[in-house]
């Protein structure tokens, strides 16, 4: 089957043909219809700091969806034909963290696409227990950005308090940062997404899904915060960007 791989350390990505992957008796093998790319597999790509000690080679991808073709002797839940995604991290299911429902801090977990084979590849195995149905209603494209849409659900429902008609600020208009603003907004808040020039691309479908926008690099974000709110100021700066210089002025 052909694979996207990171094969060696430095720049770069190969398409390679590799072995069609052989289920555990506990997983299924699904046949990948659709994978999106993250910003980790930009990261990835271009080998940076964060990812230097990646063990390699290895499938990137953990965004993806697709069909069961195949389930191991184990797996009753699942069958040939269903239309699934698939949870990201793999833990360990026995440490603290996992028993109290905070799998994603597990210290033995892996992550598709950067510890094992990942989805960008025309088949994946994948243990059951990570699997979510996909319906008929959902399309495979939409399915694999469930993942970075729950992580905004965390994001925003879990560990960020607001009410109706407060003025949030989301900096960052990546999908997280668009993710995040929908949200915020279907939740009654009023929002406004910063970004660079660089950015025209994603402040076009933040206007196509009803948000303000604001280019931080030709306005002044603190006058229009305060033209907006009566000089009250924002009620919540949710920064969505890994860039130092959003952390401090969301601080301001």
């Amino acid at each position: 089957m052909k694979a996207i791989m990171k094969t060696l350390p430095m720049p770069g990505v190969e398409v390679r043909d590799i072995p069609k992957p052989e289920p555990a008796p506990d997983e299924v093998l699904i046949r990948v219809k659709s994978a999106a790319i993250c910003g980790s597999d930009l990261g990835i790509y271009h080998y940076t700091s964060a990812y230097s000690k990646m063990k390699l080679p290895v499938v990137l991808g953990h965004e993806f969806s697709g069909i069961i073709t195949e389930t191991g002797s184990q797996v009753h839940d699942f069958k040939e034909g269903d239309r699934v995604l698939a949870e990201s991290v793999k833990a360990c299911g026995v440490c603290e963290y996992c028993k109290t429902g905070m799998s994603n801090l597990c210290e033995k977990s892996t992550l598709f696409g950067i510890h094992t084979d990942g989805g960008f590849a025309e088949y994946i195995a994948v243990p059951y227990k990570l699997l979510h149905r996909v319906p008929d209603s959902m399309s495979f494209d939409q399915a694999a950005l469930v993942e970075p849409l729950s992580n905004a659900i965390h994001f925003v429902r879990d560990i960020t308090p607001f009410r109706i008609d407060d003025y949030v600020v989301v900096q960052g208009c990546g999908p997280i940062g668009l993710f995040s603003a929908q949200l915020f907004k279907m939740g009654g808040a009023r929002v406004l997404v910063t970004g660079l020039s660089m950015d025209k691309l994603r402040f076009d479908v933040a206007k196509k899904l009803g948000l303000e926008t604001l280019n931080i690099e030709e306005e002044s974000l603190e006058e229009r915060v305060m033209m907006d709110t009566d000089g009250r100021g924002a009620d919540i700066a949710f920064v969505a960007v890994g860039a130092p210089p959003a952390v401090k002025q969301a601080t301001q």
